[in-house]
């Protein structure tokens, strides 16, 4: 073959030609096997391959979603804040979104829709933020002074015990 590999329309199907391995076929596909991938601390946690899933994370953690789909050519991939009509506006354009510090704003349903001319798939996610809990407050003894040698002489006395410092 000379000049390379390229591409030829035909129509509705589109005939790549390499220049070793012969013709291949290419057919346009609408989306489909859509998924979301989460991530939070760089680690991927879990795949979302259906819809109604919900994620529950901590206040403050980061948080990263990406929408994948296969299709030919490859579809346009939107995340929504609410299920995604016509002339919606999406909260991103790109495959991943990134939420670096999550808080109870961002509770709620999010979708990933992967838009194709010959068709699209929509990909939802339920969001549920809790609380972290407060930093803990622990006492040293030295920050206790001697309450719990007077506590205990309260209650011994109570008791009728007798008690003689040593």
């Amino acid at each position: 073959m000379v000049g390379g590999p390229g591409v030829v329309g035909l129509g509705d199907f589109h005939l790549l030609l390499l220049s070793e391995a012969g013709p291949c076929l290419s057919v346009p596909d609408a989306p489909q096997n859509l998924t979301i991938d989460i991530s939070f601390r760089n680690v991927t946690a879990l795949k979302i391959l259906q819809n109604t899933s919900s994620l529950t994370i901590l206040e403050g953690e980061a948080l990263r979603l990406l929408c994948e789909a296969d299709s030919n050519p490859l579809a346009e991939l939107s995340w929504f804040r609410a299920s995604p009509v016509l002339n919606a506006t999406p909260i991103s354009s790109k495959a991943t979104l990134e939420l670096p510090r999550v808080g109870t704003a961002e509770e709620g349903e999010f979708f990933c829709q992967a838009w194709h001319p010959l068709g699209s798939q929509t990909l939802s996610l339920s969001l549920s933020v809790v609380r972290s809990p407060p930093p803990c407050s622990c006492v040293t003894e030295e920050q206790q002074g001697s309450w719990p040698l007077v506590l205990t002489l309260i209650s011994g006395a109570l008791m009728g015990a007798g008690f003689l410092p040593t």
